[in-house]
């Protein structure tokens, strides 16, 4: 069966891990669009871009180890 748990964690985990880094890239564009927002002044936006971060990056790594077994097993499967 095609891994689609897997790479859509990888792209959850991209997408996260990508949204925090330009929030980081470019605070003042980030805090002027969203600085009224409640998680924004209760957390900053380091707290903002923390938690993408925490969030993401296990779903990315997750996400690549649940491709990997994948095609590993299908490799093992084709030979046998």
């Amino acid at each position: 069966m095609f891994p689609l748990r897997s790479i859509c964690m990888t792209l959850v985990g991209l997408i996260g891990v990508g949204l925090a880094a330009g929030a980081l890239n470019s605070p003042e564009k980030v805090a002027a669009e969203y600085g009224t927002g409640w998680l924004f002044r209760q957390f900053g936006i380091y707290g903002v871009a923390g938690a993408l971060v925490l969030i993401g990056l296990p779903l990315f790594i997750a996400g690549i180890i649940g491709i990997r077994r994948y095609w590993r097993a299908r490799k093992w499967r084709s030979i046998g």
